[in-house]
């Protein structure tokens, strides 16, 4: 598992995290905001992500969304 762990690349697997917070927020387009953040940080728990950078990237989404 550890040879596993220093074999994934920071870049590529922040990039699949992104991308996945971006596909799951857009699909939540109708929900109020707290739902869509809950459903998406669920999701991606869900995934295996850790929560403190889906927060990082939900934030990223959000911000780029009201712009």
């Amino acid at each position: 598992i550890k040879k596993g762990l220093l074999e994934i690349d920071a870049e590529a697997y922040r990039k699949t995290a992104l991308q996945l917070v971006k596909t799951k927020w857009m699909a939540l387009k109708k929900e109020q905001y707290r739902v869509r953040e809950a459903k998406t940080q669920a999701y991606l728990a869900q995934k295996g992500f850790e929560p403190a950078l889906v927060q990082e990237l939900i934030k990223i989404v959000r911000n780029g969304a009201n712009q």
